[in-house]
């Protein structure tokens, strides 16, 4: 054999204190690894598997950004903007994007929200800025006159009894004003659900509504017409000469 050829040197295990060296090492460089790893069957670092503490986070993240995470944000900006702009003009751009919110969340059957800052534009018409609460008060005209009370006449078709409270409520605190337009909506209101709904509402008001309770009386609805009896005899008033035809049956 020629001589060129080497024999290859004889493998030696190594010794117990070389193993716990490396061993130590190896967990050090773990450490400094961190969620990083090597793969055994590729060169490329990949990303340890471990539970996201952030997951919960993250949906509550999510759940902001929904239709009705929005509308809480919203409602929680302009209730702190009310309370602390100073400034007249600013006030009053505020107060004009309350109003048309408050129409859009009755509108969508959030009730909780609109009636947190119906309280508070009518508490501003009441407050000691004359000037703020001169725009309040225009503020609550524009509410009693706009669409409020018919998105409310169409949310009491489908509305639990918690939620003709909030409604009841938001009626009550814009006050006597509404009684006019509530009648009106009685008036043109075919559901029965939501005509007595509408009476309960207006019984409410006192004597206020007896005036528009007389002429709810001649309606070609009779569920009208029995809410307008309804209402009179629940204020007092002169409903003892009720004709057949009122309470909806057929004349004698």
């Amino acid at each position: 054999m020629s001589s060129s050829v080497r024999s290859r040197p004889a493998t030696t295990r190594p010794s117990a204190s070389a193993a716990r060296s490396f061993q130590a090492a190896n967990a050090s460089a773990s450490r400094l690894r961190g969620p990083w790893s090597r793969t055994r069957r590729s060169s490329c670092w990949t990303k340890r598997p471990r539970p996201c503490a952030s997951d919960a986070r993250i949906r509550a993240w999510v759940s902001s950004v929904s239709e009705e995470g929005v509308r809480a944000l919203d409602h929680r900006l302009l209730l702190d903007l009310l309370k602390i702009e100073a400034r007249t003009d600013a006030w009053a751009g505020v107060l004009d994007l309350t109003i048309s919110f408050i129409e859009q969340l009755v509108l969508v059957g959030d009730l909780a929200l609109a009636a947190q800052l119906v309280d508070a534009v009518v508490a501003a018409s009441k407050g000691t800025d004359a000037t703020n609460a001169a725009y309040a008060e225009a503020g609550v005209t524009r509410l009693v006159e706009g669409a409020l009370v018919r998105h409310l006449a169409l949310f009491l078709r489908q509305a639990t009894d918690a939620e003709v409270g909030l409604a009841t409520q938001i009626c009550r605190t814009l006050g006597p004003a509404l009684v006019e337009p509530l009648a009106d909506a009685l008036a043109a209101e075919d559901n029965a659900r939501t005509v007595r709904r509408l009476r309960d509402i207006l019984i409410g008001f006192g004597t206020a509504a007896r005036q528009y309770a007389n002429e709810l009386r001649t309606s070609p609805n009779p569920a009208v017409r029995r809410a307008a009896v309804d209402l009179l005899r629940a204020l007092g008033g002169e409903a003892e000469q009720v004709t057949p035809t009122e309470l909806g049956q057929p004349g004698r």
